[in-house]
């Protein structure tokens, strides 16, 4: 039986690996075809396309590195649930880099012999 945590353990890496390189495209890659983001403060995006141009406008916006930490996995069949912290880290042009923390829940499902983001939802810790 494969270890899930393990495998979203990689994913995760793959998806800040993805940041540093300012790679939206290579982060789109990483959901499912259907896939659902539901960012704080923007309506629920539907797809890999609308991820690629939501995650592109984050960078552009200044976010430079996202640090994910997993706290608890759970799965049951193609599908499994993780509560993490991210930390991210923002620079604006010109301006000073500061961090960013927060907490996510993503919903996984396996596609195509891959986990992949199915459903991710975030927010900040600042009130």
């Amino acid at each position: 039986m494969e270890n899930v945590r393990n495998l979203i353990a990689s994913a995760n890496q793959n998806f800040m690996d993805a940041f540093k390189r300012a790679d939206a495209a290579g982060l789109a890659a990483l959901y499912t075809d259907d896939t659902r983001l539901l960012p704080p403060g923007f309506p629920m995006m539907s797809g890999r396309e609308a991820v690629q141009s939501f995650w592109q406008s984050a960078m552009d916006t200044g976010i430079k590195a996202a640090r994910l930490e997993t706290v608890e996995v759970e799965s049951e069949g193609n599908l499994a649930s993780e509560i993490g912290r991210f930390v991210l880290t923002v620079q604006p042009h010109g301006g000073e880099s500061t961090e960013m923390t927060g907490k996510y829940l993503v919903v996984w499902k396996k596609q195509d012999g891959a986990w992949k983001l199915h459903i991710d939802i975030w927010n900040t810790d600042a009130a």
